[in-house]
Order: structure tokens, then sequence, then C-alpha cells
């Protein structure tokens, strides 16, 4: 006897049927978009070539990728719920911990890698026609994004020439009004970044130089994420580090396409870059470096003003570090004992 349509044994049918032929279910770590905001920044250029090269949407992330001109931009969309994952330079992190009157918090940032490590990135330039040696500074104005690690670089490089501190104007602009302030006279140097220095340097007809001294500073570019994000979606966390390994590997293979990418992004030729460019290392990785640095920088802040109170030492960084993610896809790219205080934050998922 033919079976009836709505008999038991053609509704079993109907539904193996489905099974088969429709598509596995997406996690629930991965169902929603995630948003990122990186920065036009020559430092990013992994973000830049994993959205442009795939490597996020391959790996089955669903996310946005958005752009902004500075880490501290993106810290505060960080903060207040914008974006899910950011990038950033360690400066502004140093600062927000300075200010953070209630640590602790679900929102609080957390550094899930460090992607750069980098010098003679960030330069103090001038234009040649007006300004020959840093001491000429004395009685000037200089320009730069206070909040930035462009702050810190113009102390290192005040501190590397003597210069008198007190005898220098420092006027706050934002990264992108910095060229046309140093081209009209408004200022009479600039601390400032790729791309920016190149857009500067193709304007500049009279030549641009970077004075020397700007070497004293180390760059170290970071992705960050909130605690909330990290403990809700971590294997979300553990997807986009494997696509940022990607693009760095395709930076490591590909490194003169990969640069000309960057290149047709910003509009300027290639060859603008070529200085910053033999200066970059690029690398996936979480280490003691970075908690030298942070209590660094952090010494240098509270003294610059940030915060009400001390700097206290490793407690303040520890609470930071999120290095689950990268330790369960790359252990040797963590280079943190497990026997820390903050070997709970360590233990895989």
């Amino acid at each position: 006897m033919t079976a009836s349509p709505h008999t038991p044994g053609s509704w079993l049918i109907a539904v193996l049927v489905l099974l088969l032929i429709r598509p596995p279910p997406v996690s629930a770590d991965n169902s929603s978009t995630m948003r990122l905001s990186g920065v036009d920044y020559l430092g990013d250029l992994p973000t830049l070539i994993a959205d442009r090269n795939g490597h996020f949407q391959q790996s089955g992330l669903a996310i946005e990728v958005q752009y902004t001109d500075s880490g501290k931009a993106n810290l505060q969309r960080l903060r207040n719920g914008r974006v899910d994952y950011a990038l950033m330079a360690l400066t502004p992190l140093v600062i927000d911990t300075l200010e953070d009157n209630t640590p602790g918090e679900p929102n609080d940032p957390v550094i899930l890698a460090s992607l750069v490590h980098a010098s003679h990135f960030n330069h103090v330039v001038t234009l040649a026609e007006r300004i020959q040696t840093a001491r000429a500074l004395q009685g000037g104005r200089v320009g730069m994004a206070k909040g930035t690690n462009a702050e810190l670089v113009w102390w290192l490089f005040s501190a590397y020439h003597k210069l008198d501190k007190s005898a220098i104007t420092l006027v706050d602009y934002p990264i992108d009004k910095l060229p046309q302030a140093l081209l009209n006279g408004a200022i009479d140097a600039a601390v400032m970044w790729q791309p920016w220095v190149a857009k500067l340097s193709a304007q500049a007809d009279t030549g641009l130089l970077k004075l020397p001294g700007s070497n004293v500073y180390t760059a170290k570019w970071l992705l960050v994420s909130r605690r909330e994000v990290v403990d809700q979606h971590p294997e979300v966390t553990r997807t986009l580090l494997n696509a940022y390994q990607a693009a760095i590997d395709d930076i490591a293979r590909n490194p003169d396409a990969v640069l000309q990418q960057y290149a047709d992004r910003a509009g300027i030729d290639a060859q603008h870059f070529a200085d910053s460019w033999q200066n970059l290392a690029y690398a996936l990785n979480l280490d003691w470096s970075l908690i030298t640095t942070f209590q660094q920088q952090q010494a240098w802040a509270y003294q610059m003003g940030y915060g009400d109170g001390h700097p206290s030492g490793p407690s303040r960084i520890l609470p930071l570090l999120a290095p689950a993610a990268l330790r369960s896809i790359a252990p040797s790219a963590v280079g943190l004992p497990l026997n820390m205080t903050w070997q709970r934050s360590l233990a895989p998922e």
C-alpha cells in the first residue's frame, strides 16, 4: 500500500532529505555580525589585507570593517559599544587605565594581540624651507593629535634634543588636519604617522624634512576588544586572530603587492612609503615586552597629568591582557607564563 503524504514514514523521509541538502547551521557564536574598527595607518596594514583579500570572509566571520583616523577614536568607539574589536597603539589604552575610576567592568578594553613592532615610523616633520634643525623649533608651534602616541613621540623627541618645552607651544589637531595646518603656516612642525606623512610630502613643493630623533619611539599596534565580547564570543575571537595571521602571512609572501594595495587606498605613490616600510615588523604575539612598554608609558602619562591615581605597576596592565584566544591557536606566540596572577584569564574556554 502506498503511504499517504501525511503518514509518519513520509515525514521521516522528508526530514532526512532536508538534513542532507541544507547547509550546516552557523554556530550561535558566529551568527551575529560583529563590528571592527581599523585605522587608515600603515601599521594597520593587516586589517586592510584581511579585509580586502577576503580572510575575514573565508574564515566564516560575519564582520563589518570600518576605518577611522586614530586609535584614540577607536578606543572611544569600543568603549561605547559602537564596535566589538578595534585597532590602536598602546598609548590611548595607558591613558584610559589611568583615567578609569571604575576598573573591572564588562566594557573595559582587553588586549588580544600585538600586530606590529616598528621604529622610525612616527615622525616630527617640518617644511625644509622653514626649519632645518630641531633646535630651531624653540619659540615655535608644534601640532599633534593629543592623547595619542604622537604626544609621547614629541616628549621623547624633545628630551632627546634637550629642547626647552616651555618655549614651544603644542597645538592639538586631528591627524587629518595637520598637513594643511603645516602648509598654511599655522604650525611650524607636526608629529605625524603614515599615510599622512606621505600625503604631506606629496603636497610640499619645497620638500618635507623628517627631523632626526623620532626613532627614540618604538611603536606597538594592538588588536583590542572588550572583556564582555571576549567572554561571550570566544570562537569569533579565535577565528578573527586566525584571519589576522593569514593577512600577516600575505604581507610576508607578497610585500610589494600588499604595499601597493595600501598605496592605492591612500591615493599616494608607493615610493612615499619606502622608508617606513623598511622599519616594519608584522607579527601576532603577546609577550613581556608589552608589559614593560606599558609600565614605561604609564609613568610618562602620569607625569603628563593623566589620571588621578599613581601608577601602580603590573596591577594596571594584567587585567588588560586576554591571551587565551591567541594561546589556543598559536601557543608559542604568547610569551607569558601560566603561573601568574592572571592565570584564570589564560585558561582555555
